[in-house]
């Protein structure tokens, strides 16, 4: 009988475990399906349309969207996007004769406009040191500045090309922060473009911001690809999950297994 009443406790306790897993499983399984369907959302909005479609498609000279082969620090992607201006959702291209050649042929066919950048025109910071900010004692006076072309990530033409860029932009947390760092800089402000997280872009005589901006491709690369990073952690969760309920399963098996012969014994001693 106590070895009945053991078998009994550990099989109920093994389907319960099972139970919990499986709905363990089922929310993993729920969240990766919430979290795919938002980045193939997400990735409608990363595709081009009219005349940097056309390019995309010509194949020839073509690297690829510049949002798609350039990293920023996370969290300030506005900032860049606002301080690339149009190049944000530019084409990154070869060579400039296949930058020409590919707008020839939207001349010809009425295509449309498109911004293209060539990387390689851009000397490595290895070939030719650059004038930076370091020497501004303003922006490192300046409560969370910091030299844009510092956010840019990785190595390479397009991470290259972009620090060039950059090089005389500061992005700070707000408008009146850039405006006290114009101030600090004196006459070397008209040397410096200051843009804030938001994607205000302020220099020494103009200023352009405000709301309403549609997210640049550079944004919402940087979207889709948190989501993707999301979506591979969901999935790990949910191998996860359904490695824990095949174990529990057959965890319960074999409690079932051991309660039958502790069944199959007490049904015998009772027939005595």
């Amino acid at each position: 009988v106590a070895a009945h009443e053991r078998a009994l406790e550990a099989h109920t306790a093994a389907a319960d475990a099972q139970r919990e897993q499986e709905q363990a499983e089922r929310v993993a399984d729920r969240e990766r399906a919430a979290l795919l369907a938002r980045r193939d959302a997400l990735a409608s909005t990363t595709v081009p349309v009219d005349a940097t479609a056309e390019v995309l498609g010509s194949g020839a000279g073509v690297l690829g969207l510049l949002s798609s082969l350039l990293r920023v620090e996370p969290g300030h992607e506005h900032a860049v996007a606002a301080a690339l201006g149009p190049d944000a959702d530019a084409v990154a291209m070869s060579s400039l004769s296949g930058a020409a050649t590919a707008v020839e042929r939207l001349h010809d066919r009425d295509g449309g406009r498109v911004a293209l950048v060539v990387p390689s025109a851009t000397p490595h910071a290895s070939d030719r040191p650059l004038p930076g900010l370091g020497e501004l004692d303003g922006v490192r006076d300046t409560e969370g500045a910091r030299p844009a072309a510092e956010l840019v990530l990785g190595d390479g033409e397009v991470a290259a090309w972009a620090r060039h860029r950059l090089v005389r932009t500061v992005v700070v947390d707000d408008l009146p922060r850039g405006l006290a760092l114009l101030g600090r800089l004196g006459a070397d402000a008209e040397a410096v473009t200051v843009v804030t997280l938001v994607g205000d872009v302020l220099t020494a005589d103009a200023l352009r911001g405000g709301s309403g901006a549609a997210p640049s491709l550079l944004e919402r690369q940087a979207v889709l690809d948190e989501a993707g990073r999301g979506l591979v952690a969901a999935e790990a969760v949910l191998e996860q999950a359904r490695a824990s309920v095949a174990a529990a399963r057959r965890t319960t098996a074999a409690a079932r297994e051991r309660l039958d012969v502790a069944e199959a014994a007490r049904t015998a001693l009772d027939a005595r």
